[in-house]
C-alpha cells in the first residue's frame, strides 16, 4: 500500500477536564466533530499555526507542525491561565496513506489511523509508533505535496505565511476547517467581517508546472513534481 511519511509534524496528547472548552476557544474550528482540521490566529486574525484534532480513549492528539512545535507549546501554556488542560508529547510518526490502516495486528499499541477531515478525496492520516512497522519505506513526499495541491489543500507553514496570511485566503472554510456558528475564538473578527463581505481578492490556487510555465514562480508556495500551489488574484 503506498504510504508517505509526514516527517515535517509532531503529534501531542492533550489531557484534562477543560480540554474541549480551552482548544474551542482557541481554534476555528469546532473540536466537537473530531476528527477535525483548524488554525490557531493572532489576536488580528491572521495564521499561526495549523492543527488537526482526534480523540484517543480519555484524552486527544493534537497533530502540529514539528518546525513550529516547541513554539506551540509555549503558547498553549501562555492561554490555558487555570484551566485544566496539560499536553504531552508523543513520538509516533505521522503517514498519509489512500485508506484506514488496519489496527488489528498490534490492538494496544496500534495505530490511530482516520479520513482526513479536509476533503472527501484527501485519503488519511496516520499515527504510528515506528516500533511497529517492518520498515519505514516511504513513497517520495512530492506523491503526497501533488496529491493535496491538485485538491487546493494547503499544508500548515509550507503555504500560509507565520502572522500574514489569511485563512480565508487559502480554502480554509472548504477543508471544513472554520465554523461560522460555534461561537468565539481568537482572531474570529477579522474572519467573520471578511467572510460576510465576500473581500477575498486573492486565493491559494493550484497550478500546472507544465502549463505555468513559470508565468507566476514568484507567487509559488509549496511546489510539488506536477503541480505548485501559488497565491494568484481572484478573477471577477
Amino acid at each position: 500500500m503506498p504510504e508517505v511519511l509526514l516527517a515535517d509534524r509532531q503529534i501531542f496528547k492533550v489531557f484534562g477536564r477543560d480540554k474541549e472548552k480551552f482548544l474551542q476557544g482557541l481554534l476555528t474550528c469546532d473540536v466537537r466533530r473530531k476528527p477535525c482540521y483548524g488554525a490557531l490566529l493572532s489576536p488580528h486574525g491572521r495564521f499561526l499555526y495549523d492543527f488537526f484534532v482526534v480523540e484517543e480513549g480519555d484524552h486527544w492528539l493534537m497533530d502540529v507542525s514539528r518546525d513550529r512545535s516547541e513554539e506551540i507549546l509555549k503558547k498553549l501554556n501562555l492561554y490555558k491561565l487555570k484551566s485544566d488542560v496539560r499536553f504531552e508529547k508523543d513520538d509516533r510518526q505521522v503517514w498519509w496513506s489512500p485508506v484506514i490502516l488496519d489496527r488489528s495486528a498490534a490492538p494496544d499499541r496500534g495505530p490511530i489511523s482516520y479520513k482526513d477531515p479536509r476533503h472527501p478525496d484527501m485519503g488519511c492520516r496516520t499515527y504510528m509508533d515506528p516500533r511497529l512497522r517492518e520498515d519505514n519505506n516511504s513513497l517520495d513526499f512530492f506523491n503526497y505535496t501533488d496529491h493535496r495541491i491538485v485538491l487546493g489543500i494547503p499544508e500548515g507553514s509550507l503555504d500560509l505565511i507565520y502572522d500574514r496570511s489569511i485563512i480565508l485566503e487559502c480554502n480554509f472554510v472548504a477543508m471544513n476547517a472554520v465554523s461560522f456558528t460555534k461561537g468565539c475564538y481568537i482572531g474570529q473578527e477579522l474572519i467573520a467581517r471578511t467572510h460576510h463581505t465576500g473581500t477575498i481578492r486573492k486565493r491559494l490556487t493550484p497550478v500546472n508546472l507544465e502549463e505555468d510555465q513559470g508565468q507566476h514562480q514568484e507567487l509559488y508556495r509549496s511546489v510539488g513534481k506536477q503541480y505548485a500551489m501559488a497565491m494568484l488574484p481572484v478573477t471577477p
